[in-house]
């Protein structure tokens, strides 16, 4: 997936939408839900358009090439989750543990284009490099195709079965809320669509690269039951993080993702308290579940102490699961430690409102992970 020579300096500023995924079928079923739509976003409109009838050649071809050996082919060992609510620090754990090449992730570009990327990673990302910002547009972190990349992108494009889908349509929540918990708002139809699509992703990884999967995902944090139910063995890493600077962080996410995604130009309504009341909706399926997990399968750790001391918290993880080559951990991530040590995160200031109201609706979280509501970052 890296190039072999080295790309000119890149063009974006922005990343690509993520509807340039999709395929022809479901960009038209999108449409055919008569979502609100802007004509000022009419470029955004005719771009994910044309990209869509490229994915859907794209991906015909890719199935005559690659279906035999995607029936065939079985993954190397359960997924490895790692989950957490938004910005708690999933995708540090995430790049980290991708350095062992004992695992393999799937690449942005992987999770960009989940139709056709058997068919087309050997080329397209060198064409198409210059269009992908340095870093991601929500932080500072380094982004390309390269990089491991989030698998619920992929299921949204493969499914539209995904509480993603409000990035597109911020003021449309009637009839997006059904994604937000896939046990209830799924039919048994498009249940089935989901889970075979998930598992058929992860096969297409396996066929590239026949190592153990790490996923991350915060949309998985709260689908333990359906995850241990599809991969047996499955094992979870859960990040937390302090509730301030998640919630903080979090509406900045989703600001940026609604100016570089959606298809209305209207700011979402009561952002606030949606990200207020999805936190604790989250965290409430979460451990209602995790007693289904056996706590050898299953690892938390504060992202405050991952940031503190990376090495000695990945060689606890180790560990904990029986990995092996936690010696090999401090030589391995030298060089890619050195660029998180000068990373500079994002800083925001709460007000005493937003930091009362934060403090009450997610008293149970301070509590639950031991952070201290007096004290503010």
């Amino acid at each position: 997936m890296t190039p072999a020579e080295p790309v000119p300096r890149r063009l974006a500023t922005q990343p690509l939408p993520v509807w340039c995924g999709l395929g022809i079928g479901r960009w038209v079923r999108l449409l055919a839900r008569r979502p609100p739509l802007s004509w000022r976003r009419s470029g955004r409109l005719a771009l994910v358009g044309a990209a869509s009838f490229l994915n859907s050649m794209l991906g015909a071809i890719e199935w005559a090439i690659h279906s035999q050996s995607l029936r065939r082919v079985e993954l190397a060992a359960p997924p490895i989750f790692i989950i957490g609510h938004w910005r708690s620090g999933t995708t540090l754990l995430h790049e980290l543990l991708s350095r062992d090449p004992q695992f393999t992730a799937p690449t942005q570009y992987e999770c960009a284009f989940p139709g056709h990327f058997l068919l087309t990673e050997s080329w397209l990302p060198r064409l198409t490099q210059r269009l992908v910002p340095e870093t991601r547009p929500m932080d500072n972190m380094a982004a390309g195709w390269d990089r491991p990349g989030e698998d619920e992108v992929a299921l949204l494009l493969l499914t539209l079965h995904s509480p993603y889908l409000r990035v597109a349509f911020p003021n449309a929540p009637d009839w997006l809320s059904r994604f937000n918990n896939l046990e209830r708002g799924l039919s048994p139809r498009e249940f089935e669509n989901w889970r075979n699509a998930f598992q058929r992703f992860l096969k297409k990884i396996t066929v590239r690269r026949n190592r153990p999967i790490l996923l991350k995902s915060p949309s998985h944090t709260g689908r333990l039951r359906i995850l241990r139910k599809l991969f047996p063995g499955a094992r979870f890493l859960h990040v937390v993080r302090n509730p301030y600077e998640v919630y903080s962080s979090t509406l900045h996410l989703h600001r940026v993702l609604f100016r570089d995604n959606a298809f209305t130009i209207e700011p979402p309504r009561d952002l606030e308290e949606f990200v207020l009341a999805t936190y604790l909706d989250l965290y409430q399926a979460y451990h209602l579940q995790k007693a289904l997990v056996p706590d050898g399968d299953r690892y938390e750790i504060r992202f405050e102490n991952l940031t503190a001391d990376p090495v000695g918290e990945l060689q606890r993880i180790y560990s904990h699961f029986g990995f092996s080559g936690s010696d090999q951990i401090a030589g391995r991530l030298a060089s890619e430690l050195t660029p998180h040590r000068d990373y500079r995160r994002n800083e925001y200031r709460l007000t005493d409102d937003e930091r009362r109201i934060v403090a009450e609706r997610w008293d149970v979280a301070f509590r639950r992970y031991g952070y201290d509501s007096r004290d503010v970052p």
